[in-house]
Order: structure tokens, then C-alpha cells, then sequence
């Protein structure tokens, strides 16, 4: 058996994920993100803080960068 090489998400720009961006379109592709070591979600107006990340979200959720 080959083993399947894992694909961590590509980091994301802060500002793909202002209020502004998310309304106009980005909401679709950006639903959970990883920022500041904790998993926020977006909730339609803002962010909301769910939890602090484990390892596991790093491998399926994308962090944000500054």
C-alpha cells in the first residue's frame, strides 16, 4: 500500500478575511479559519472565537496571516 501525502491548507492573508472581503464573496470559500491559535467562524456580520486549535485543525483548517 502507498501511503497518501496529507495537504495542509494554504495560509491566508488577514485581509481575505476582513468583514469587507468575507461579505462580498468570501464567505463561501472561508467558513472557519485558524487565527491567533484559536478557530473562529464565520457567522455571517463578524467572527466568532469556537475554541483553541488542536494539531489536528492546523492539518484541515487554514491559518491566518498577518
Amino acid at each position: 500500500m502507498s501511503k497518501t501525502k496529507e495537504i495542509k491548507p494554504s495560509p491566508i492573508k488577514s485581509k481575505e478575511v476582513s468583514n469587507i472581503k468575507m461579505v462580498a464573496g468570501n464567505e463561501k470559500k472561508f467558513t472557519k479559519v485558524i487565527h491567533n491559535k484559536h478557530i473562529k467562524k464565520w457567522v455571517g456580520i463578524g467572527w466568532v472565537t469556537e475554541r483553541k486549535a488542536t494539531k489536528v485543525d492546523y492539518k484541515t483548517i487554514p491559518e491566518v496571516v498577518e
